[in-house]
């Protein structure tokens, strides 16, 4: 084999342009496009075309769904890929089968005629990105393994996101807002006119909730590729009304109601926070639409199970240690900032949170701090700053002179304490110890702020 060690993989993959981390303007518009990803595919085979596959951009929401699709699909006994990022805790978790991710041995194995093709280019054009090449593989290891069908999140945008050589069975499109605007436009009608490049001709999409202005991008793109749009709030609603703690974790009981025939469902999950209500709308209208597509029809004992028994680490997870409730949501948008925020009030009323709030926050570069900041303010006037994996930009300096003038600007400065710990020398164990000496009131620690940082603190999920 090329590589003897995942971690020498990693390195000559990591050597490639990464849109997660690299925030050069220059470099990003060179490197953004589908000419690599589709000679890399047509090199081994075109493995995508081997399978169905369901296909899910937006903003918000997107690995939730894919997550619960996947799980209802293994419940309906098929063997089924699932594609999502970024990972947790391995890079393996970003391509799965049946839930489980892929072993060293075959990650190894299936980069090699990835490598070979890649090492022969000659053409700049045609240089892969670092996604180019995890999609090939994900693509490629799918196929080899015969799945029966596949579940793929797109990476950035969807209109050129390197997941986009796909013929899916259907396109899902799930809460858009304002996010990576250097590249996918500064309104929601630009990003709205991104995530809704992957609608296909002739294929039904679905699409959560979303702004007016979003719902009507997607819909004048569906009308010219004459695909059946299904908007989830039409077929189906999702609320949930009451939230407990069992086993030291949150559970919520959510009502479904479904319009067409007027049913009524009740399910407890520990899936957690209002945008869950928006994200199993979604995952519903999906099953059952997708279910039509392979001339099935859908299981609905089967996806209440999966409702039960889900759990998606980043989400906001739950758990008590030590009588402290945690609170771990990768939240990166001011829009899920104010869901989480609302959540949290709610929590509180139910006595679920008792005492003060702690809150760790770790952010990006190119994230909207203030608007996610300014909205955490209203639930805690305790912060620690932290920074985030070695390579990722996510400096506290990028951010900490913007939330000073935050709170002057609202007389805040003597009512909010907050205190920056640099680099990555403190482990996650001994931040928490540090909270809890210095604020022993604090009877909740909220972590947010990036997906990256439910990385760091996974020892708390």
């Amino acid at each position: 084999m090329r590589f003897s060690t995942i971690d020498e993989a990693l390195d000559w993959i990591y050597s490639f342009i990464n849109l997660e981390r690299d925030l050069d303007k220059r470099r990003r518009s060179e490197f953004y496009g589908l000419t690599p990803i589709r000679k890399l595919c047509e090199n081994l085979g075109n493995p995508q075309n081997y399978y169905p596959s369901i296909h899910i951009a937006g903003s918000k929401g997107k690995g939730t769904v894919s997550f619960l699709l996947s799980s209802y699909y293994i419940k309906c006994k098929k063997k089924v890929g699932l594609y999502t990022s970024p990972h947790i805790l391995k890079v393996n978790e970003r391509i799965m089968i049946d839930n489980k991710p892929i072993e060293d041995d075959d990650f190894l194995i299936y980069l090699e005629p990835i490598y070979d093709y890649v090492v022969s280019i000659k053409e700049k054009s045609e240089k892969p990105s670092f996604f180019d090449i995890f999609t090939a593989l994900a693509f490629y290891y799918f196929k080899i393994k015969q799945i029966d069908i596949a579940i793929i999140e797109t990476g950035l945008g969807g209109r050129l996101d390197s997941t986009n050589i796909l013929d899916p069975l259907c396109s899902v499109i799930t809460n858009i807002c304002l996010e990576h605007t250097e590249i996918l436009g500064k309104t929601i009608k630009k990003i709205a006119y991104e995530k809704g490049g992957i609608i296909k001709e002739g294929k039904p999409v679905i699409v959560g909730r979303n702004k007016k202005i979003a719902r009507k991008q997607i819909s004048k793109k569906a009308k010219n590729t004459h695909s059946r749009l299904y908007y989830a709030p039409d077929y189906i609603k999702v609320r949930s009304d009451k939230d407990s703690i069992i086993n030291d974790q949150i559970y919520s009981r959510y009502e479904i109601y479904l319009k067409r025939n007027r049913k009524r469902i009740q399910q407890s999950s520990r899936l957690i926070g209002l945008f869950q209500n928006e994200n199993i709308e979604t995952f519903y209208l999906s099953a059952l639409v997708s279910e039509k597509s392979l001339g099935g029809l859908l299981k609905e004992y089967l996806l209440l199970h999966v409702i039960k028994d889900a759990y998606w680490p980043g989400r906001l997870n739950s758990k008590i240690v030590s009588d402290k409730l945690f609170l771990i949501d990768g939240a990166h948008t001011p829009e899920a900032i104010i869901k989480l925020v609302k959540t949290i009030i709610r929590f509180r009323k139910e006595n679920i949170i008792q005492g003060d709030i702690a809150v760790i926050v770790g952010m990006m570069k190119d994230k909207n701090h203030i608007g996610m900041l300014k909205n955490l303010l209203k639930i805690s006037s305790r912060f620690y700053f932290v920074e985030l994996d070695k390579w990722k930009d996510s400096k506290v300096d990028n951010y900490i002179d913007s939330f000073k003038k935050l709170l002057h600007d609202h007389r805040k400065e003597k009512r909010i304490r907050f205190e920056v710990i640099k680099g990555l020398d403190w482990s996650t164990d001994e931040i928490i110890k540090k909270i809890e000496n210095d604020y022993p009131e604090a009877g909740c620690i909220l972590i947010t702020g990036s997906l990256y940082i439910v990385s760091r603190f996974a020892n708390y999920l």
